[in-house]
């Protein structure tokens, strides 16, 4: 079952998990990172990782470039193949700039596209914290031996966990590195996980659930789209069904003969970015129920018979009747049941439900006078 809240509201990664090659393939998980760009949940990297990668990038980008330029010396020299056609062919297979400025290039568009924070070490390291994780030989420092190369995961960890506290968020990382696990086992503010894709599957179905969200706002712009109907629907019925208690002063003795309540309209709460406001109450692969606030205009009617007492003849004597209607607002919430395959979007689901959770139960009309020309009089 997928809540409202997740225990976690980052994810990081280490470059243990991406493999030697990094970024320098195009990968099934890696472009899965980017659905969180602008979703409920922050990617976040140490710089320390980001240079890693932007290292090992500059590497195969030199490795490559290498290979390029020994295979057009070989067709140059035993195919003869042209000068200018050597040229053309270098410049098409080993693109321009330098090894540092592609790496920085890929790397910068990589994060971007993740909409990524890069956690700087300057500013969140405690160094003193740090030398007494090296003396003492703590996580992610393992052995005595070889401590020193260990430095650059104590930087990250060190930054990610203050950047969580400064926060107040907790990240999972994912990471293969027995020196992270160890860490995050004493941290409150990051855990790790193995794998990149047990990193990303914790967070998926809060994801889709996000990108339904995102759908359901988009549809309640159209006035007769589906759940802006439904939700209609689901306001008049509450309305109309309603028992509302009347309330009113008199000088004579009144009686109400009849009331009615009839749905005039209603108005989200609008979130910063001017959409509706939406809060998901719980979720999972198959169903999701959202709460939408809502404020809403009826319009309440009633009739009232008006009569006096007589002391002679000890009966009320009619004095004739009114009618008064008032205009009331007021604040609710309608839970909207969505049923069918969450991860497929909207057209993949159907509302099954709606529910209002709170209507007026009393109305004010004020003071009532018997009608004497017809006339209804307006509320005092």
């Amino acid at each position: 079952m997928v809540t409202s809240e997740l225990e976690y509201q980052a994810i990081s990664l280490d470059t243990s998990v991406l493999g030697r090659d990094g970024l320098s393939q195009d990968r099934t998980l890696l472009r899965l990172m980017e659905q969180f760009k602008g979703g409920p949940f922050r990617v976040v990297l140490s710089e320390i990782v980001v240079s890693e990668l932007r290292k090992h990038l500059a590497e195969d980008i030199g490795n490559a470039r290498e290979k390029v330029e020994a295979a057009l010396k070989a067709a140059n020299k035993t195919l003869r193949v042209p000068d200018t056609d050597i040229a053309a062919a270098r410049a098409l297979l080993t693109g321009e700039g330098t090894i540092e400025e592609c790496a920085e290039e890929r790397v910068a568009g990589f994060c971007s596209r993740l909409g990524a924070d890069v956690v700087a070490c300057d500013g969140f390291v405690d160094v003193a914290r740090l030398q007494e994780m090296y003396f003492s030989v703590k996580p992610p420092f393992e052995t005595r031996k070889g401590k020193k190369a260990e430095f650059p995961d104590a930087l990250a960890l060190l930054s990610l966990e203050a950047y969580a506290r400064k926060h107040g968020i907790r990240i999972l990382v994912a990471s293969q590195d027995g020196g992270w696990k160890k860490f995050a086992e004493e941290s409150d503010w990051l855990d790790v996980v193995g794998k990149l894709s047990e990193a990303i599957a914790t967070f998926q179905p809060h994801l889709d659930v996000h990108r339904l969200v995102a759908e359901v706002k988009e549809n309640l712009r159209d006035y007769d789209g589906m759940i802006a109907t439904e939700l209609r629907k689901a306001l008049e019925r509450c309305v109309e069904d309603s028992d509302i208690v009347i309330d009113m002063q008199s000088d004579f003795y009144c009686e109400e003969d009849n009331s009615s309540a009839a749905y005039r309209g209603h108005e989200f709460q609008f979130d910063g970015d001017g959409t509706p406001h939406i809060n998901v109450i719980s979720a999972d692969e198959h169903s999701v129920v959202l709460e939408l606030p809502v404020h809403v205009d009826i319009t309440v009617e009633a009739d009232f018979s008006l009569a006096v007492w007589d002391s002679i003849d000890k009966e009320y004597e009619g004095m004739g009747s009114t009618s008064r209607a008032v205009d009331v607002a007021y604040d609710t919430d309608v839970l909207v049941t969505f049923a069918g395959d969450v991860a497929g979007g909207l057209d993949a689901v159907k509302i099954i439900d709606t529910e209002v959770s709170e209507m007026v139960q009393h109305v004010e009309m004020g003071d009532l006078e018997p009608s004497w020309y017809g006339e209804t009089p307006a509320a005092l």
